[in-house]
């Protein structure tokens, strides 16, 4: 064999190697992008960011669309999305509230059995709505009540845009509960606004710096806050809702933020509805709560504290329909059988009613999804 025979030759090393890159399996997520790009071009979504992840890495990561439609700036008109783009992620502010209830729990300050009086005396003398008239309730409500919604409590139908989590707090406390304490279950976003007045008072700081000192910073959720800095304003992916007599998305107000722009630092920390993140801040307490309460050596919460939160809390309790989405984001594991037609018409807003499906685009309420 001459030299350049012996050169032309591949080695069985190279043989594996090569036979190694053909047996790859393809990418399980390329089919991801273009399916998303199809809500898009159809105008049923602005843009969408997609993420998928195992609770040590993230396998898929992809923006399709736009962040803004009908910028007033030309620079920002029809801007790309990006995914590292902030969104209102609505109720999927609750798990990250209540998460910082359980912290408190694991620092021995309360317990999800206290009475909610105990740390808010403002509640002590709740009344119970029934029968069209005001009765006292069988039992005290409590903070297990609150977090997994069987409490009673309802919305506040229109409020100041700048009441403080205190006042926010008196004022719930003069309207009458909806049900017994404990008999049934009820979506409540102000309830869980009332639970981030329970942090402040028992952690002794403001909920946001809280949030910020106890998970946030630990995690590295670097663009979560309830307010977008100016210079992050950019990123901010605009809401859209489909118009169905106009056949196309028009920017949407985000209700929780009652008209005030989203960088207002005026309006409270409201922990029921009131957070923006990205998809990879969001990945980040996700994975921190499918590894047992830790991340990147940084412990959060007891593996015990996030078991419970992940366990079935209202066993056959009576709930009004909701989607299946409402069950991660109540923080609370509520387990529920919904007719397979139902579906949500939304993309990140979890409150929504099943709807049977129909002709037409489905009604987006933001302009994309994480």
């Amino acid at each position: 064999m001459t030299a350049d025979e012996t050169e032309a030759t591949p080695t069985a090393a190279g043989d594996r190697l090569t036979l190694l890159l053909h047996a790859q399996a393809p990418d399980g997520f390329s089919a991801i992008a273009p399916r998303m790009q199809e809500f898009v071009d159809k105008g049923e979504a602005a843009g969408i960011v997609t993420l998928i992840a195992t609770k040590d890495r993230i396998l898929h990561l992809n923006a399709v669309g736009k962040s803004d439609l009908a910028s007033d700036v030309p620079e920002k008109k029809d801007r790309k999305l990006q995914t590292d783009d902030i969104f209102w992620i609505a109720s999927m502010s609750k798990p990250i509230t209540v998460a910082c209830l359980a912290i408190l729990a694991d620092d021995g300050k309360l317990t999800f059995d206290d009475p909610l009086a105990k740390h808010l005396p403002e509640f002590a003398n709740l009344m119970v709505s029934q029968n069209g008239q005001t009765a006292a309730p069988e039992r005290p409500v409590t903070l297990r009540d609150v977090a997994t919604h069987t409490s009673g409590f309802g919305e506040m139908a229109t409020r100041d845009p700048h009441l403080t989590l205190a006042e926010t707090s008196k004022k719930l406390a003069q309207l009458p509960l909806r049900f017994q304490p404990g008999t049934r279950w009820s979506y409540s976003t102000a309830g869980i606004d009332i639970l981030g007045r329970v942090v402040e008072v028992v952690g002794g700081m403001p909920f946001d710096q809280f949030l910020q000192k106890r998970i946030l910073d630990p995690l590295g959720m670097k663009d979560t806050s309830f307010w977008i800095a100016p210079e992050r304003a950019s990123r901010w992916a605009h809401s859209y809702r489909w118009n169905a007599q106009s056949g196309k998305l028009d920017e949407t107000t985000i209700p929780y933020l009652y008209n005030t722009p989203v960088t207002d630092r005026a309006r409270p920390p409201l922990g029921g509805a009131g957070l923006f993140s990205t998809a990879e801040d969001i990945a980040r307490f996700y994975q921190m709560m499918l590894n047992k309460g830790t991340l990147n050596g940084k412990r959060i919460l007891k593996a015990a504290t996030a078991a419970e939160m992940t366990r079935n809390q209202i066993a056959s309790l009576a709930a009004r329909p909701a989607c299946l989405g409402a069950s991660a984001s109540a923080w609370w594991k509520i387990r529920r059988r919904w007719p397979p037609t139902a579906r949500c018409p939304r993309i990140l807003s979890d409150t929504a009613e099943p709807t049977a499906p129909k002709a037409g685009p489905t009604p987006r309420a933001t302009s994309s999804g994480s």
